[in-house]
């Protein structure tokens, strides 16, 4: 009795296996990183929004995101995403306790895609802005350099 339980139990996971592989898809990213892009201090809740094309024959599934900060709310497609459509997903960063400069984060997503996981690196800079005066930030970004002017307020 003992054998036909661990055989049965084996035969189980394997068919769990075999049938959870054959809705594996693919995804392409419209962007390698979350760039939140710069924003002055005195606006601390950015949020933007995420493109990404389902490349597989498969409908895609986002299953979870997990960042690495509570700092960052991430609002996954709630339907599935017929292939070779276009789909997004948006990024909420609430930068109040973070001091002014560069931040950065990962964010974690777990797809029905091989691999199934997924790592994407978020940007922003949080920008102190004063009265009449217009900043200029350069930053380095994926081998670009990036300028962007922050009006005064």
């Amino acid at each position: 009795i003992m054998f036909t339980r661990i055989l049965f139990s084996f035969v189980l996971a394997l068919s769990a296996i075999f049938s959870y592989g054959q809705d594996v898809t693919s995804i392409r990213f419209d962007s390698s990183v979350l760039d939140m892009g710069n924003f002055p201090s005195d606006s601390c809740v950015v949020t933007k929004e995420f493109s990404f094309t389902n490349t597989g024959s498969a409908k895609l599934y986002f299953y979870s995101s997990s960042p690495d900060c509570a700092c960052v709310k991430v609002a996954l497609p709630k339907k599935p995403i017929a292939p070779g459509k276009k789909g997004s997903f948006k990024v909420t960063l609430d930068a109040s306790s973070k001091s002014s400069g560069l931040f950065t984060s990962w964010v974690y997503f777990h797809t029905n895609t091989s691999p199934d996981r997924y790592r994407m690196r978020l940007y922003a800079t949080k920008v102190d802005v004063h009265e009449g005066v217009e900043t200029v930030l350069i930053r380095f970004l994926e081998g670009v350099i990036v300028f962007q002017t922050i009006a005064s307020v």
